[in-house]
């Protein structure tokens, strides 16, 4: 039966399939550290754990794990919270904005959105949730909701005017945890306020039912409530607050995360013994299940002593926010982040985090071992165009640091530069390094330096060997913000990046890097001759033909840097015809707080900003060719913290507030070379099947992904002619599970402009 339901989806899949291919899907890519650890849930048939807000599966059967999301199956982001229902074998998942979602144990999702979508101004916030038979209570920040489980209408609720902890129905009684006491009374019963209800104090926390008269209130301590008549009788189970605590086979597990200890306790919950573990773990045991205990640290999901399982993730555990493609190796970059312009209150002592992924789809920690870790935390990440395999990063605090293969080959700092830290990095068309940094405070340092191309790979760098080019008004009032471009001509421009602080050009001699043309501006006059002016300059980026694109708190202008010596400077106030035969256009963005600009193959520019999302527009700026927000497409956050365009294969790699996707997308413009149609065989792939999976429709160089359903790239190749195989395995070299997959197939011709072409596979097994 289930083999026949999964053919009858798998057939709905491929005609809609078959209907068009298209282009312009998305990818998430999955974060998994474990500092970020939150819950662990172990059921008879599978594990969740949810890491940073974002929920995994792993299979004990098939002994595969799934990254479960908003791409695949769920119906919103940010999940803050997962409860499991043992006896109906269900999750459900709570997220950030008050929406619920229901995963049913077929692997169905029913979507619970009355809380999310009731207009109220209480505080809609999911503190618990607790299940009892027909029932789902859910403890908010104003009271309770009461779901019916069948299907998932609201049977009762109440606006108490305060924070509920926990809720839930125990035997014949309704309790509730707030206010610091525990409140009771007949569950059939309603009760307009907390004060109709018997109560007794207790410190507020989540509920967890016992049996019919007796339930543990898990808050600053763990305690037992027993009900006896009109009355309930505390008892102290454990005398410290834990991070969860779950019923075992046995009894209970207490959970402590930042602690290297556990607490077991018995099926009564009146004794509790204390078990040494590592800080950052989490245990849980399936009450039903095989009596094993797994655990989720640091190293990974354990099952028992088994060897750790790591998805295939980044495992940047502060902010993750900088994004930049080395074509050459062609690896994706990804790396941590101190506070910035977008983050004023990121992590000021982060340290530095620095991951890659590769063409096989392969996520590798690259951070160089002895990076200094007192002020650390990436400002900046450039490849040295000499040795695209090094690369430079600023610090915060402590200099610049050079890297090559995930080894430190140098650190440049107070005793061999003039700096002692640096905000931005950028080199110039001749391969010198220049650095800047706007508010060098109390220190005397210049703002900034430039590493003359013959000493940027060299071993034996000296203070004398660095130039210091006397650069008026680059200075500022914010080591946070801060920006560099290379534009036209070999033309500098900086930005200090504070409040209304200028913008500054620099034509540099080519050898002295003295200034040939300087000039500073406050303000800028567009081509109507309106004045220009802004609060803050976030970004800064030149296009394929020198044009600087400069990204703003109120939106984004352009301007060729070459020209800026003139006393009749004009700069390009971008507009965008509305096309409504009133002959009037928008100035692009305009009141939009332009956070970062990336430039693709095709010279079009992509905008990302401060909380309306993502755009592309054309090489001139005067069409909005897509727009992408959590609204209109699978971009999970509105908050855009870098972009970068893969040139090897058209995809698009977005890091956002709520983590990094990646859109697959006609990025490399009209194509030199077009894919024919792409065709994969067998489709479906039946359970009897065991030869290879064929993919027509290529050309010799293509780049083939395999995706799964939540588009997390398994697999990876690139084909010697119009045609590959793959052996229905994943990166671990297991065959892949029942599921639809994508096939993506892109190519491209001597750095040139590429096409890009997705079709479905379905795999039964």
């Amino acid at each position: 039966m289930r083999h026949r339901l999964a053919i009858a989806l798998v057939a709905a899949v491929l005609a809609m399939a078959a209907a068009a291919q298209t282009t312009g899907d998305w990818i998430y890519h999955a974060r998994f550290a474990g500092t970020g650890i939150q819950r662990l849930i172990d059921t008879r048939d599978c594990t969740y754990y949810l890491v940073f807000n974002s929920l995994f599966r792993y299979d004990k059967k098939t002994q595969e794990n799934e990254a479960i999301n908003h791409r695949n199956k769920l119906s919103d982001v940010t999940i803050t919270g997962i409860y499991y229902n043992n006896d109906r074998q269900l999750l459900a998942i709570a997220y950030d904005n008050s929406n619920i979602d229901i995963l049913l144990s077929d692997g169905a999702v029913v979507n619970v959105p009355e809380l999310k979508n009731a207009s109220m101004t209480a505080d809609k916030t999911i503190n618990d949730i607790t299940f009892a038979e027909g029932h789902m209570m859910v403890a908010t920040g104003f009271g309770f909701i009461d779901f019916d489980d069948e299907n998932w209408t609201v049977r009762r609720s109440r606006n108490f005017g305060t924070n509920v902890r926990g809720a839930a129905i125990v035997g014949e009684r309704v309790i509730y945890s707030a206010n610091g006491h525990l409140y009771f009374g007949t569950a059939t019963t309603h009760y307009e306020t907390l004060s109709e209800m018997r109560s007794v104090e207790c410190g507020n926390g989540a509920i967890l039912p016992i049996d019919g008269s007796s339930l543990l209130i898990v808050g600053e301590n763990v305690n037992k409530a027993t009900v006896d008549g009109d009355n309930i009788s505390i008892a102290t189970v454990i005398d410290r607050q834990p991070t969860d605590v779950q019923r075992t086979m046995d009894g209970y597990v207490a959970n402590f995360t930042n602690k290297e200890y556990y607490y077991t306790i018995d099926k009564t919950a009146t004794t509790s013994t204390r078990v040494q573990t590592t800080a950052n773990t989490l245990h849980s045991q399936a009450p039903d299940g095989d009596g094993t205990m797994w655990t989720l640290n640091n190293d990974g999901l354990h099952a028992g002593d088994a060897e750790p399982f790591i998805p295939t993730s980044y495992g940047i555990a502060t902010t993750p926010y900088y994004l930049n493609y080395n074509e050459a190796e062609q690896k994706l970059y990804v790396a941590s982040t101190t506070d910035n312009a977008v983050l004023p209150k990121a992590e000021s002592g982060a340290k530095t985090e620095v991951y890659t992924l590769d063409m096989s789809g392969r996520w590798s920690d690259v951070t160089p071992p002895g990076v200094p870790e007192e002020g650390m935390g990436n400002h900046a990440l450039v490849f040295c165009p000499a040795d695209p395999s090094t690369y430079f990063f600023t610090t915060r605090l402590r200099g610049i640091c050079r890297a090559r293969g995930g080894e430190l080959t140098a650190w440049f700092n107070a005793d061999n530069s003039p700096m002692g830290r640096t905000r931005e990095l950028a080199f110039d068309a001749q391969g010198n390094l220049w650095a800047v940094d706007p508010n060098p405070g109390s220190t005397g340092a210049p703002n900034v330096i430039v590493l003359p191309r013959a000493k940027v790979l060299a071993n034996d760098v000296k203070l004398s060997d660095w130039v210091t080019p006397t650069i008026a008004r680059v200075e500022g009032a914010s080591i946070k913000r801060g920006a560099i471009a290379v534009g036209q001509g070999g033309n500098m421009v900086f930005s200090p990046g504070g409040y209304m602080e200028q913008v500054t050009f620099w034509q540099p001699d080519a050898s002295t890097m003295a200034a040939r043309n300087h000039a500073s501006y406050s303000s800028f006059t567009d081509q109507d001759g309106q004045t220009v002016k802004w609060e803050y300059v976030y970004c800064l980026a030149a296009d394929h033909n020198g044009i600087v694109w400069m990204g703003t708190s109120a939106g984004v202008v352009s301007f060729n840097p070459s020209q800026a010596y003139a006393s009749d400077f004009r700069i390009n106030h971008i507009k965008v015809p509305r096309n409504d035969n009133t002959g009037t256009a928008d100035y692009l963005l305009d009141g939009t707080a332009v956070t970062c600009i990336t430039v693709d193959a095709a010279n079009r520019k992509w905008l990302g900003t401060n909380g309306n999302g993502l755009f592309l527009v054309s090489e001139d700026g005067t069409q909005i060719l897509k727009e992408f927000n959590t609204s209109n497409s699978y971009l999970p956050g509105n908050i855009i913290y870098s972009v970068a365009c893969n040139t090897s294969n058209n995809s698009v790699y977005v890091m956002t507030n709520k983590g990094l996707a990646e859109y697959i997308s006609d990025s490399g413009g009209t194509p030199d070379h077009e894919l024919d149609n792409l065709l994969v065989y067998p489709n479906p792939v039946r359970p009897d099947f065991m030869g290879l999976i064929t993919i027509q429709g290529l050309r010799q160089g293509s780049i083939v992904k395999i995706a799964d359903s939540s588009g997390l790239v398994i697999k990876q190749f690139k084909s010697d002619s119009g045609t590959a195989t793959w052996d229905g395995c994943g990166l671990d070299g297991n065959r892949v599970s029942t599921g639809v997959y994508y096939v993506i197939a892109s190519y491209s011709e001597n750095g040139g402009s590429s096409q890009q072409a997705i079709t479905k596979l379905a795999i039964i097994r």
